[in-house]
């Protein structure tokens, strides 16, 4: 819990008696893991055995919030393919069309999500693809696998 808190944006004491972790197994979210107003993930969906449980954990995330809660979640894009790409075992590579069937799906319940930002080249950071080994300079693309991926970020408001 110290790692999560920042020195200044609120007094211990309040924060504990706000702030909770615990770990699970994201294909099987426990029932006791209710009413919160935020639920976070950070990398996890592509490692959770298949795109398809990935998307279902999203939707199932849900489920932890209040109404109006947000749910923020960040995985793997595939940029190379909106095709081809890996679809099932221990990292799996998400596409643009993946994450805008979730969109349909997301919204088919009623709830809120950000439509999708991808933006291929827009900096000259964006033409630099780190390769294996990866190196310690910075980069918003990496090769996986035979893809170059990226980070994407999904963020839902819970229905009221």
């Amino acid at each position: 819990m110290a790692d999560l808190q920042y020195q200044g944006m609120v007094d211990e004491a309040e924060f504990l008696r706000l702030v909770s972790y615990e770990t699970c197994d994201m294909n099987h979210i426990p029932d006791h893991l209710r009413g919160f107003d935020f639920c976070w993930s950070a990398c996890c969906l592509e490692h959770l055995g298949s795109i398809r449980h990935g998307l279902d954990f999203i939707i199932n995330s849900l489920d932890t919030l209040n109404p109006g809660g947000m749910a923020v979640h960040t995985t793997e894009l595939n940029l190379s393919s909106n095709d081809a790409t890996v679809e099932t075992g221990p990292t799996v590579l998400f596409r643009r069309r993946d994450l805008e069937d979730l969109m349909s799906e997301v919204e088919a319940l009623g709830h809120s999500i950000t439509p999708l930002s991808i933006s291929l080249m827009a900096t000259p950071l964006d033409h630099h693809v780190d390769v294996p080994p990866y190196g310690d300079t910075l980069h918003l693309k990496l090769l996986l696998m035979e893809y170059v991926s990226t980070s994407v970020g999904v963020v839902i408001r819970k229905a009221s």
